[in-house]
């Protein structure tokens, strides 16, 4: 045994040493240390496969990430056929009983719970992010309009081009389109349009177009028919196919939520109020704007002038939620107001995702699809005006925004993270309950599990923790998982993960949400993880904290039992998770002033 071992051990390093071009591994390097890319793996797998009649999948590269490891696993296995995948254990498997809200005299002594400092923001901060469902029949200012929509532009910073929010692998494949009423936005006509985010321009897709007042789920007809426009978030498959191949959907219902969040963070700036809509129906949209079959309707926000009057209206009569509705008439999200199967069957993909699902391209294929800039779409030049005025927004605005991929290797204060979890704290403000993101039918059932590693924060000891939004606390529901989570990422994740100190989990309570939502559970979930992590990802720089959005693990990895417990928790759904630390001085900009963000304030602490 110990002489076919070493025999599969030199046939395993001939293959990598071929593949990687260099001198010689050791059995017992760490083969992620040394640059392997998920294309990489294919290829030796490929080798494998013809050269010794070894098939292997991918994955098992991912669970064993050394030579020995990979040639034990193979010799422990029929070599013959596919290698079947250990299922170590369930990350989240005590998370039932960890969320169960304890009293706060319950806490006191306990161990295995951390009281954050109690960190309050201001009030506007919740009131100036909260949905809007009355709008001022008044026009808006077509400059007002104008930087609003700017939000979404694409700007080149550093040499490199940003956005205000983050996406799949930096392809940006959901594209705006706009139903704007007639006589609501000041020099621009009644109709539908396209927003190309690189000229900064509106473009015309049908001109005197009107909203189908059936096109919306029953709960949210009025809201539709008063508001002075839509933002439809669509996405083009066609620009992120070719590299998430199934997780796309998943990706792109993110990334929608992504500019939701980015555009109702900061709504008040421009007197605009927005709502997300649930309950659209796609084929109406691809009707409305011309769509291929390669687009895909993802998310959309109603929108209007916001004055002084339509605030007080607006606080005067707080509307029915969809939710409310559902429970109260039995109409759900169903037939037209749901998305198609096709449509919600990568959601699920990505609850599992595995490397297979992924398509490894090379450096030449990644170039020749970002040169080929598929989502952007195509209008003749004579279609293109300047009808919306020029905006400049501070380069620094994108760099503290920015995706961050390196951080300091020294403890985060205990004070700055948890200011940086309140940021997920329910708040209740003019005695209601306020989040700092939105969430179907106010249900919020997407939770915050917190993996902190040993000496990452400040008085926190290592472990799983559930983070309680209305007492801002983290119970702790073991101390370590019992599989490696660094496992669970695909190669180019696995650098971010070793760096950071913690990461934050997004987990759906899917069965929470079925009741009311049906099939439409996990798509609505998925949105308000996006939101969510653009609440991180814009007010990082606010506590010199940087993240790293992660979109897609091996969550297979997690099924069973990582952490002891009795109580597996049926129905939730492993979404989405952002790797985090502290940086040095913020995230790197050059512009002078100091690095806050400039939209939420803290009142005290």
């Amino acid at each position: 045994c110990r002489e076919n071992n070493n025999g599969l051990i030199r046939q395993l390093s001939g293959h990598f040493t071929a593949v990687l071009g260099i001198a010689g591994i050791s059995p017992d390097d760490d083969i992620f240390d040394l640059g392997v890319t998920s294309l990489n793996l294919i290829q030796i797998a490929e080798r494998l496969q013809k050269q010794n009649s070894i098939t292997i999948p991918v994955e098992v590269f991912l669970d064993h990430a050394t030579i020995r490891g990979i040639a034990t696993h193979i010799e422990s296995t029929s070599v013959a056929s596919a290698i079947p995948i250990e299922k170590p254990g369930d990350l989240f498997a005590a998370a039932a009983a960890a969320r169960t809200t304890p009293a706060r005299q319950e806490l006191a002594g306990v161990h295995d719970v951390i009281e954050l400092d109690l960190v309050r923001f201001a009030d506007e901060a919740y009131e100036g992010r909260s949905c809007r469902r009355a709008f001022s029949s008044s026009a808006m200012p077509l400059r007002s309009f104008a930087q609003f929509l700017g939000q979404l532009k694409q700007e080149i910073v550093q040499g490199q081009e940003k956005y205000l929010y983050p996406s799949a692998g930096g392809l940006n494949a959901v594209q705006t389109y706009l139903y704007i009423r007639n006589n609501r936005v000041e020099g621009l006509d009644g109709g539908t349009y396209y927003y190309h985010p690189l000229r900064h321009a509106l473009i015309p897709v049908a001109a005197g177009q009107t909203l189908d007042p059936d096109m919306v789920h029953p709960a949210n007809r009025e809201m539709l028919e008063n508001a002075g426009f839509c933002l439809f978030f669509v996405a083009q498959l066609a620009a992120i196919e070719p590299v998430y191949s199934t997780l796309s959907t998943a990706l792109v219902t993110l990334d929608a939520g992504y500019m939701g969040q980015l555009l109702m963070g900061r709504q008040r700036r421009y007197s605009i109020g927005l709502c997300p809509i649930a309950g659209i129906s796609s084929e109406k949209v691809r009707d409305l704007f011309k769509l291929d079959d390669s687009h895909m309707f993802v998310h959309c926000l109603a929108g209007g002038f916001v004055n002084s009057a339509a605030a007080t209206a607006a606080s005067e009569k707080q509307a029915d939620t969809i939710a409310g509705y559902i429970r109260r008439t039995g109409q759900g999200l169903t037939g037209c107001y749901a998305g198609t199967a096709l449509e919600r069957a990568g959601l699920e993909a990505v609850a599992a995702a595995r490397l297979a699902a992924l398509n490894a391209l090379t450096d030449a294929e990644h170039e020749d699809l970002h040169q080929r800039q598929l989502h952007l779409r195509k209008f003749a030049q004579e279609q293109i005006n300047d009808s919306l005025p020029p905006i400049t927004y501070l380069h620094n605005e994108y760099l503290l925004r920015s995706t961050q991929r390196s951080f300091i290797q020294r403890p985060v204060p205990f004070n700055t993270f948890s200011a940086f979890m309140a940021l997920l704290k329910r708040e209740t403000v003019a005695g209601r309950a306020k989040y700092l993101y939105p969430s179907a039918g106010g249900m919020y059932a997407v939770d915050t599990y917190v993996h902190i590693k040993q000496g990452a924060v400040e008085q926190v000891p290592e472990g799983i923790y559930y983070y309680h939004p209305d007492l801002h606390v983290m119970s702790r529901i073991c101390t370590r998982p019992a599989s490696d989570i660094r496992s669970a990422h695909l190669p180019g994740n696995r650098s971010y993960y070793a760096e950071a100190g913690f990461s934050i989990f997004l987990i759906a309570r899917v069965n929470a949400l079925q009741p009311v939502f049906g099939s439409e559970s996990l798509y609505l979930a998925m949105l308000e993880s996006g939101y969510i992590g653009q609440v991180l990802m814009d007010n990082q720089a606010q506590f010199n904290m940087g993240v790293c959005p992660i979109g897609a693990m091996r969550t297979d990895r997690f099924s069973g039992r990582a952490c002891v417990s009795e109580n597996p928790v049926a129905g939730d759904r492993g979404l989405y998770e952002q790797c985090g630390n502290r940086l040095e001085d913020g995230p790197r900009c050059t512009a002078p002033g100091r690095q806050r963000a400039p939209h939420l304030v803290r009142a005290g602490q």
